[in-house]
């Protein structure tokens, strides 16, 4: 599916002149313009799902819209603008772990993608909640959000608008659907076809494929509930299908991606940057269980551990790796915002029902949540999630600690640890109530 081959069909078929092709005009911005980029868009969607089940989940469409919501002026969804963004779409037909950017804004999850993060594998095939709009959700969310904003920065970035502009030949195809302002039929769908080549080829440099890591990032640090920790998932969880298959990228003939352990300590520069060198992370090989990335803050780590890094402890629906992930990429944002500093130094486990109200979620009853607030106490980052200790146990956490159940103890002796081990002030009431500020 070359290049040269459509054009020398286009000049053997009469369709292009070879009059016309050189008097391109090369002087506009790219060479086609957002409403060619949507047609192209469009057909390369009709013919790809015409192959595929592509099924909307709403689950995934509110995540979009919460990354659209929150980056105004910058992404957009169909409100008369020139360019915006299609919802995102489910490919339920696709086991592989992967996602697709089609001109035009035309985004696609495969079902494997989804399978990866939200099954339970051990009871029965039910999922874990991915409801970007629920605190239960939060973890699996940040995930798919790592997936989703990575696309979304192909889109914004106009990276295919960009390959256009770099091809000679297709420049060329292209110059002439801009002077005729649409294009035949024929044209149209070979266009579509060779934009479906290059997303399932892989057809990006590797430049660009950073710069969408980076765009991501930035477009999920815009939300006070969604971790760039989700990111560092997916690259975790392809590092260790890597590890465990032993094929270079578990999409299959990704040719232009990064090695995944590059583009994971790309976000741990990212946040050792954004938290003035606060954060950062440090890689153990468990052998035979894999390999780990531990957190540190300020020199010290998170939790009891003789290497001087720690992970938080997985559970309910999600591992101490994806934990730490998610409470590393929202303290560097804390921290980056102003919300946390050397005088301002503390956090606040709060109830579920509190945080909610302020986010406009749905929460869990009885539910703790640890956050950052801003000093002026107006806005707030949600940090990290409680899982075993309970609202109505707070008080009796520091007035009659035996009575609480293991799993209880430990989840807030490991709070207790981070607040008086590395300089993280925690308190368990809610600010109002807290009379030791």
């Amino acid at each position: 599916m070359r290049t040269d081959f459509y054009l020398k069909h286009m000049l053997a078929a009469g369709m292009v002149s070879l009059c016309v092709l050189m008097n391109a005009n090369v002087g506009q911005a790219h060479y086609i313009s957002s409403a060619q980029e949507k047609m192209i868009g469009a057909e390369a969607a009709r013919q790809y799902e015409a192959q595929h089940n592509a099924v909307w989940d709403q689950h995934i469409i509110d995540l979009e819209a919460k990354l659209i919501k929150a980056n105004p002026g910058k992404l957009t969804s169909n409100t008369g603008n020139n360019r915006y963004l299609e919802a995102v779409k489910v490919v339920a037909d696709d086991q592989s772990e992967n996602a697709y950017t089609f001109p035009g804004g035309y985004i696609y999850m495969t079902q494997g993608t989804m399978d990866r993060a939200t099954k339970k594998i051990l009871s029965g095939g039910d999922r874990y909640n991915y409801d970007c709009n629920d605190i239960g959700g939060i973890y699996r969310a940040s995930y798919f959000s790592g997936v989703m904003a990575h696309e979304i920065g192909h889109w914004y970035n106009e990276d295919y608008l960009r390959q256009v502009d770099r091809r000679e030949n297709l420049n060329m195809l292209f110059a002439v659907f801009g002077q005729q302002g649409n294009a035949s039929a024929q044209l149209l769908s070979q266009l579509a076809q060779r934009a479906i080549y290059d997303v399932s080829d892989r057809g990006m440099s590797l430049q660009v494929e950073k710069e969408a890591d980076s765009t991501g990032l930035e477009f999920i640090d815009n939300t006070n509930d969604l971790s760039t920790g989700g990111m560092a998932s997916v690259f975790t969880n392809y590092i260790a299908d890597e590890a465990a298959h032993g094929y270079h990228d578990p999409t299959h003939g990704s040719n232009a991606h990064s090695n995944n352990d590059v583009r994971l300590k790309r976000i741990f520069e990212y946040w050792k940057k954004i938290s003035n060198g606060m954060i950062t992370f440090a890689c153990e090989d468990r052998g035979q269980n894999g390999i780990c990335f531990k957190m540190a803050y300020g020199g010290q780590a998170i939790s009891s551990d003789p290497s001087g890094y720690g992970m938080l402890s997985g559970r309910g629906d999600t591992s101490g790796q994806d934990k730490t992930y998610y409470f590393a990429g929202q303290l560097a944002k804390a921290i980056s915002k102003g919300y946390v500093s050397p005088t301002n130094n503390r956090l606040y486990i709060v109830s579920d029902e509190y945080a909610a109200a302020y986010f406009g979620m749905k929460y869990r009853p009885d539910g703790l949540i640890l956050v950052a607030f801003s000093p002026d106490k107006k806005d707030m980052i949600l940090l990290s999630r409680l899982e075993d200790l309970q609202y109505h146990q707070i008080r009796k956490a520091r007035s009659d600690f035996a009575s609480l159940s293991r799993s209880e103890q430990a989840e807030y002796n490991e709070y207790k640890y981070m607040s008086t081990h590395i300089g993280l002030r925690i308190g368990f009431l809610m600010p109002q109530e807290d009379s030791s500020q």
